[in-house]
């Protein structure tokens, strides 16, 4: 507070030496207008603190903080050298000192003969301080921040004049209100370098943290590693689950990284699902290769999030600083690529190469050219015949995906759909195929040759997972004319069901009670096959192509075939053998009990045209292919 004039005791300018007025030492207006030009608070203190001690006639003074229940010496200005070497940073209790009797009172306090003073420290006797006046330092609300101490080394002093007192303690509020916007400042400035979710350091801060480590790095003669993390599978678990368990999945993964990354690592959380590891003082890349191992581990692990079990898996991806060469956005672009490269041959981690860039150049390169076919009606559903294998009566058809190009060539699914594996194109893609299937069904309704036929769509389990699958189908699937669900079948591949089981069971039961059929593809090729057709509403299974392959001329082909075949029968499930080439294929495949198939022998995947075409040119044969 200032000080009042009238109220000052008589006995407090006594045996006062005669200084200067205050107005000749010190031109407030000029130290005003300097202050408003400081942006830091460092500069601000220095120019303050300088005035507050050019009007007592001091030779310096110092910021002392309050920290909970002690006091720190933070800033100085005109004190000896080596006190400041001794004291900067220096705390002692809150309650001790002339700083603890100005906490107490919450008033100025001048000590002029400070060795012999009753609040004298004995650090500071011995450290040269003479005399001292204590000032407190309030934050704008009124609560003290902290203590402007201004102090005397050479002979003892008396009492500053009044005016001069008044000075320090308007100088002491001005201090305060810069400390409160530095506090402010920096405390945003955490903010906006921080996730708000995970509390990690977030991808703003990563450029300042990175160029540092960069320079420690060439100076040490050391290895640096940026490692990018991406949790494959976080997008369906989000969207089924929702947001706030996905925010929660997150931070469990962002914990189990803080656990086992290194001393001196740091974990950044680049944004969604996709965070950051910075490693440094690497000697060896044998110690990365470890590192990225924990990482993989520790993320596949099933965790427990809000009471349910849950599991993600990492594609992780490495970039190396070994030399001087290379700067902070190459670092992190090459690490990007490698993790893309990670991702794309189906997790795990890689290391970047020249290699991993032409094969981003090729993805990037397909995914444009797949989102234009998307958009302009370029890509198409080819249909492949599923025949009765007693006489070769078409029963319906598979829908597979193609891309047919300029060229004239139709690519695969398996040459394309890499470049675009759990990115939200694909997803796209996945809506369009259900939604072109379900349209080829409606216009078959309308002609009598292919009324009866089946219609069989590859459904990926994060598909089934998407909240409101069925109701989004039934949208597709309404209207005018509606379609007849018990023509269309849902084909899921035997490996996926097994993630997420009781969320997959309950969307493949109401497909049931509409009257759809779902099959299990390529079974027997992945776990658990007997409880999947005892514990999930299945109509059907599908012999894998590498069963029937040797058919005719392995016998252990034959039994594998005939326990799969047995395995379903107890259940009334219908059996499709895929892959048939050969008429001897057929031959044992009818022998072993297996009712209906699907290869080149009765038919290539062909445009919808051609099905109508091929299937009214079978009408009235009565014989299999030759």
């Amino acid at each position: 507070m200032l000080l009042d004039k009238a109220k000052r005791s008589p006995s407090m300018r006594v045996n006062k030496v005669k200084v200067m007025k205050t107005t000749d030492r010190l031109n407030l207006a000029a130290v005003l207008k300097a202050l408003s030009r400081e942006s830091r608070f460092e500069d601000y203190f220095r120019k303050a603190a300088g005035a507050a001690a050019s009007c007592c006639g001091a030779d310096g003074a110092a910021l002392i903080m309050r920290d909970g229940d002690s006091m720190q010496y933070r800033f100085f200005l005109g004190v000896p050298q080596a006190f400041r070497q001794r004291f900067m940073g220096y705390r002692y209790p809150a309650d001790q000192g002339v700083s603890g009797e100005v906490l107490r009172t919450g008033r100025y306090r001048f000590v002029g003969d400070y060795a012999h003073s009753s609040m004298a420290m004995e650090t500071f006797v011995s450290a040269g301080l003479r005399a001292n006046l204590a000032v407190p330092v309030h934050w704008p609300d009124g609560e003290m921040a902290a203590v402007l101490a201004v102090s005397w080394f050479g002979s003892r002093t008396n009492l500053p004049d009044p005016e001069a007192l008044e000075t320090v303690e308007a100088l002491a509020g001005l201090v305060g209100a810069a400390l409160l916007r530095e506090e402010m400042e920096t405390r945003l400035r955490a903010q906006a370098l921080s996730d708000s979710l995970t509390g990690l350091p977030n991808r703003h801060a990563l450029p300042e943290v990175l160029e540092g480590a960069m320079s420690r790095a060439r100076r040490q003669e050391r290895m640096l590693s940026v490692i990018v993390i991406d949790l494959d599978g976080f997008k369906a678990v989000n969207d089924r689950l929702g947001h706030h368990f996905g925010d929660l999945l997150l931070k469990s993964c962002a914990d189990r990284l803080r656990e086992i990354v290194r001393r001196g690592d740091t974990v950044v959380r680049m944004g969604g699902d996709e965070f950051l590891v910075l490693s440094e003082g690497i000697q060896r890349v044998s110690e990365v290769e470890v590192l990225c191992r924990r990482i993989d581990l520790v993320l596949r692990l099933r965790m427990t999030v809000d009471g349910r079990r849950v599991s993600v898996r990492p594609s992780i991806g490495v970039a190396m600083l070994m030399d001087d060469e290379g700067d902070v956005n190459a670092l992190i672009h090459q690490a990007d690529m490698a993790m893309y490269s990670a991702k794309s041959e189906g997790g795990g981690y890689r290391f970047y190469g020249h290699e991993i860039d032409r094969h981003q150049q090729a993805r990037r390169a397909i995914r444009e050219a797949l989102e234009s076919a998307l958009q302009e009606n370029g890509l198409a559903l080819y249909l492949q015949p599923i025949v009765d294998l007693a006489d070769g009566r078409p029963v319906g058809a598979e829908a597979l995906l193609r891309w047919p190009q300029a060229s004239g060539e139709v690519l695969a699914p398996d040459s394309f759909l890499w470049a675009v594996h759990d990115d939200p194109l694909m997803e796209r893609i996945g809506r369009w195929v259900i939604a072109t299937g379900v349209s080829i069904l409606r216009a078959w309704q309308s002609e009598s040759a292919l009324a009866e036929m089946t219609l069989a769509l590859n459904v990926s389990d994060w598909e089934l997972r998407k909240k409101g699958f069925c109701e989004s189908l039934d949208q597709l699937a309404g209207g005018e004319h509606p379609v007849n669900y018990a023509r269309l079948h849902f084909e899921i591949v035997e490996t996926a069901s097994l993630s997420d089981r009781k969320e997959i069971v309950e969307v493949l039961t109401q497909c049931a009670a509409r009257g759809i059929s779902v099959y299990l593809d390529d079974f027997g090729t992945g776990y658990a096959s007997l409880s999947h057709l005892s514990e999930m509403p299945v109509n059907g299974v599908k012999i894998d192509r590498r069963f029937v392959d040797q058919i005719d001329r392995a016998s252990q082909s034959r039994s594998l075939v005939q326990a799969i075949i047995g395995m379903a029968e107890p259940f009334g499930h219908a059996v499709v053998a895929e892959g048939i080439e050969r008429p001897e294929q057929t031959a044992w495949l009818r022998q072993l009990g297996c009712r209906y198939g699907q290869g080149y022998l009765f038919g290539r995947p062909m445009p919808a045209d051609e099905f109508r075409a091929w299937v009214t040119a079978w009408q009235g044969q009565d014989e299999l292919p030759a």
